[in-house]
């Protein structure tokens, strides 16, 4: 059937369905035929602008995908683009800026290991030069100084007679108990062995300084 047929059988139709009976075209009047007529020729139009906007909207639809995937290239391509850009200033970078200042800095840093070691060992031979230029009274400035306090019999007598402390003092022979002579030398009365100066001063220190 030919478009301007199936456009007349689709009016037809649609005036069936609302007249809500059938009825044959000689029976209607001619300028009513001409209106059926009319409205066939209009409803072609109608279709040709249908079949038009759906091709329209198939065309439409390529070209957005056709954008978008040109675009998504255009995106990958700027990056590729990009990335080797700054790949290439990567690489110029190294080679003229970072290996430079890293052969520096490793020159820098043996310089400094040689330098630091040369010194310390230096320093070795300089103190072992000072050692062996020291003279008795530089060793003597050395050494830690002992000093040695004397304390006299009589002081240290009288220091015990003070704290009441000579009733403690005993002979270092029988450990009777003793009363010290006021001129040094002192003979214990109960085994009349000679006790010397230098055991009573010690005595004394024991029982004055007990823990010293």
């Amino acid at each position: 059937m030919s478009f301007e047929g199936q456009a007349r059988d689709y009016t037809l139709k649609q005036l069936y369905e609302r007249c809500r009976f059938t009825f044959q075209e000689s029976e209607l009047s001619p300028n009513t035929r001409k209106k059926i007529g009319l409205f066939s020729e209009s409803l072609q139009d109608i279709w040709r602008y249908k079949n038009e906007v759906s091709r329209m909207e198939k065309e439409k639809d390529d070209k957005r995908n056709m954008v978008l995937m040109l675009g998504l290239i255009g995106i990958f391509t700027l990056f590729i683009i990009i990335g080797v850009f700054f790949f290439l200033i990567a690489v110029f970078y190294h080679v003229y800026s970072y290996s430079p200042t890293e052969k520096k800095y490793v020159n820098m840093k043996q310089a400094l290991d040689d330098r630091t070691r040369i010194w310390y060992h230096n320093i070795e031979l300089l103190s072992k030069e000072i050692t062996d230029e020291l003279t008795a009274v530089h060793q003597q400035k050395i050494k830690p100084t002992v000093t040695e306090i004397k304390i006299d019999y009589a002081s240290i007598l009288k220091l015990a007679q003070e704290k009441d402390q000579l009733k403690y003092l005993k002979c270092p022979n029988c450990g009777a108990p003793i009363t010290p002579s006021p001129t040094g030398t002192t003979i214990c009365k109960y085994c009349n062995k000679t006790i010397q100066t230098q055991n009573i001063i010690d005595e004394l220190k024991q029982i004055i300084y007990p823990n010293q």
